[in-house]
């Protein structure tokens, strides 16, 4: 049985296999975007990256098609915590905040929410579920 040989493209890279990790990574990168943006809610974007470059090595006088496909995903937005200046027990100053729970009336912390982001009403303690969601 002998080798075939034909003219390269991205669709004989890998024997074929190249294009389909391209495809899966592009369905891949999609649904996790997805899910950033409906977590977070925020403006974001993201990358998928191929890159494919050709070598020669002169020592193997050979050429290399050499293959790379990266994601890219936004970051998750930055987790607040308020502090406030006090003593410390040595008697310099540190940040003090608090271990747990919300302090009524301050307009310097942020809105109570629970960990898939539905807001939490401060006076009933009821979490007030997105209508638009569902």
């Amino acid at each position: 049985m002998s080798t075939q040989f034909a003219p390269v493209e991205l669709a004989t890279i890998k024997q074929g296999n190249f294009t389909e990790k391209c495809e899966q990574a592009f369905s891949e990168l999609q649904r996790t975007f997805i899910e950033h943006v409906e977590k977070f809610e925020v403006s974001a974007s993201a990358v998928l990256a191929i890159k494919v470059s050709v070598k020669y090595e002169r020592e193997k006088q050979a050429y290399a098609i050499v293959t790379d496909i990266e994601q890219k995903q936004p970051k998750n937005p930055a987790e607040v915590t308020n502090a406030f200046v006090a003593e410390d027990q040595m008697g310099g100053n540190c940040l003090w905040a608090p271990t747990a729970g919300t302090t009524k009336g301050d307009p310097r912390q942020a809105v109570l929410c629970t960990d898939k982001g539905d807001a939490v009403n401060t006076t009933t303690g009821e979490v007030e579920t997105d209508k638009k969601k569902k």
